[in-house]
C-alpha cells in the first residue's frame, strides 16, 4: 500500500489538495484504517498551486523545512487541474515539471531514517453544472490527457499514482444524487466525502 500504517504523511498541491482539511473525511478514512499505528498527516496545500507556481509569503518556512519538522516518510501530491488550462500544448511542460517534482525530493529522507516516498494524485474532471460550466466536454479532454500524463510519468518513475479523473467523471455521470462540486472543478462536502473513499 502506498501509505502505510504509522506513516507520516504530508500533502501537498492545488486547491484540491489545500480543501481536504476542511473537509477531513480522507484523514478520518486513513486514520480508521491504521487505528492500531495511525498514521500523522501534514496538510501543505494552497489554493491555486502549480508545479511551477507555489508563491508563499515573504519568511514563509520552505517545503523542505517542514517536511523534515514533520519527519515526513510519504509525500501525496496532487497537481494538473491548474496546469490543464494550457491545453494540449502544455503536456511535455507538465510532464517535465512533474519529473522535476520527483527528482526534487529523490534521495531525501525527510524521516531521517528512509527515502521519502511519493504518490501522484490526478486532478478531478469537470462537472457539468449546465450554464455555469462552459466547455464541459473540451475541460474534460485536457483534464483527461494531463491525468493520462501523470499516469506515464508515475510509470516510467514506478511512482503509485491515484487517478481521480476516471472516479469523478463516474460519479459525476450518475443521473442521480447530489452533485459533487461547487462550481465545476472544486469539490463539494459531498464530494470530499465521496471522493475520499477512492
Amino acid at each position: 500500500s502506498p501509505i502505510r500504517p504509522g506513516d507520516r504523511v504530508a500533502i501537498i498541491g492545488n486547491t484540491f489538495a489545500d480543501q481536504l482539511r476542511i473537509h477531513g473525511y480522507l484523514e478520518t478514512l486513513l486514520l480508521t484504517r491504521s487505528s492500531e499505528d495511525p498514521v500523522s498527516i501534514r496538510n501543505l496545500g494552497w489554493g491555486g498551486d502549480m508545479l511551477n507556481a507555489r508563491d508563499r509569503p515573504t519568511n514563509f518556512p520552505s517545503e523542505a523545512s517542514t517536511l523534515a519538522a514533520h519527519k515526513t516518510d510519504v509525500i501525496v501530491a496532487c497537481f494538473g487541474m491548474g496546469e490543464s488550462f494550457n491545453g494540449p500544448q502544455g503536456l511535455d511542460d507538465f510532464k517535465s515539471q512533474l519529473r522535476s517534482l520527483i527528482t526534487s525530493h529523490a534521495g531525501k529522507s525527510y524521516n531521517g531514517e528512509s527515502e521519502v516516498r511519493l504518490v501522484l494524485v490526478s486532478p478531478i474532471a469537470y462537472e457539468d453544472l449546465g450554464r455555469l460550466t462552459p466547455k464541459t466536454e473540451k475541460r474534460n479532454q485536457d483534464l483527461n490527457a494531463y491525468t493520462d500524463a501523470m499516469r506515464d510519468v508515475a510509470t516510467e518513475e514506478n511512482i503509485p499514482f491515484v487517478d481521480l479523473f476516471s472516479t469523478s467523471r463516474y460519479l459525476m455521470d450518475e443521473s442521480v444524487g447530489p452533485n459533487l462540486t461547487t462550481n465545476g472543478i472544486h469539490l463539494n462536502s459531498y464530494g470530499y466525502w465521496a471522493i475520499s473513499r477512492t
